[in-house]
């Protein structure tokens, strides 16, 4: 956790990890690097004390090394791949929130809509950026903004995920919880 001005950033690192089927990461041989940021706004109480502060929005910063497994015959990133990072930094934005990808309560996030655009390619040993971003929210479904960045600062991949909180037990969508509400801009 590092502080700047009135932004903390919260830094988690996963290395060599391996997404088990229950979506959580674990050591292991699939070597995925994987490294995460948040950035949100803070207010400083002057005692060590912080707290989010006016806008709380939350955008993770994701970074992902791509292996020799992530690429296709012809040395670029899978395009299955790509959307596989995306969904482990989507993933990371919902636990940013305290949103837990298999939430004891009976809550999962749902897929309901993806759109990305593949503009430009990523090759074998890349480190790429992934920056997760909430664009809007309705009644019970919101939209995500990702970015695949490449170390040059080009673009190559981007796109929109509609997603929606179900109630596992009762298979329906609710309303958006106020905890992911609340890190959308107004």
């Amino acid at each position: 956790v590092r502080t700047s001005g009135n932004s903390l950033l919260i830094t988690q690192a996963y290395t060599h990890v391996t997404k088990a089927d229950n979506g959580s990461f674990h050591p292991g041989h699939n070597r995925l690097s994987y490294r995460s940021q948040s950035i949100c706004r803070t207010q400083d109480h002057g005692d060590g004390r912080l707290s989010a502060a006016g806008d709380t929005t939350i955008k993770t910063e994701s970074f992902i090394t791509v292996e020799q497994e992530h690429t296709d015959e012809l040395g670029h990133l899978n395009h299955v791949q790509a959307v596989r990072f995306l969904e482990s930094a989507r993933e990371d934005w919902y636990r940013q929130c305290g949103q837990p990808v298999f939430d004891p309560a009976g809550f999962g996030t749902v897929v309901v809509n993806i759109n990305y655009s593949y503009r430009g390619e990523c090759f074998l040993g890349e480190t790429l950026r992934i920056i997760t971003a909430p664009v809007k929210r309705g009644h019970k479904s919101f939209v995500l903004r990702h970015e695949i960045i490449k170390p040059d600062g080009s673009t190559p991949i981007d796109g929109l995920a509609t997603c929606l909180i179900m109630d596992m037990k009762a298979h329906k969508a609710i309303p958006v919880p106020n905890w992911i509400a609340e890190h959308f801009p107004d």
